[in-house]
């Protein structure tokens, strides 16, 4: 009987470990895909701080009718800063002072610094800019593989006049 009694915890150990390796492959199969991603996020959003560009100016656009612009609205920017980011396109977003709405447009960002890109917002004649909106830029980069990021805005806000 004793020696039954020994074979008993002997299996109960091993039973044990078995079920501790297999709360290990488990966990690891959740973790592992969120940790692989990470990677490039974190570089991208390193690369973000040394980035910056600033909206310069506001151009309300011209419309013709109730339903079409002639000229549409655009604010345009300055890239200040890029460091080595490669740095895809700048983003304009237009908050509209009476009701928060905004309307946003992208443009391929300049070769050069502080060379003066415009962006055409995407917007209706119902949603003009008008006095006191405000304009903000986002820089989006594109790491190796071609995949977008979007930086945190600039915290230079232009009053659109």
């Amino acid at each position: 009987m004793r020696n039954q009694k020994g074979l008993s915890d002997v299996v109960t150990v091993v039973l044990i470990i078995l079920l501790a390796l297999a709360a290990v492959v488990i966990v690891a199969n959740f973790l592992i895909p969120f940790i692989r991603g990470t990677g490039s996020e974190l570089e991208m959003a390193t690369e973000c701080l040394t980035v910056e560009a600033k909206p310069t100016g506001c151009d309300r656009g011209t419309w013709g009718s109730a339903s079409s612009y002639t000229v549409k609205p655009k604010v345009m920017a300055v890239l200040v800063s890029k460091g080595n980011a490669d740095v895809k396109s700048i983003k304009a977003i237009v908050t509209k002072s009476s009701t928060g709405e905004t309307m946003s447009g992208t443009a391929t960002a300049p070769s050069e610094l502080l060379k003066s890109v415009t962006i055409t917002l995407d917007s209706t004649p119902e949603v003009q800019i008008l006095t006191g909106d405000m304009a903000k830029t986002v820089v989006v980069l594109e790491d190796e593989d071609g995949n977008e990021y979007e930086c945190e805005a600039s915290p230079t806000q232009l009053g659109c006049p």
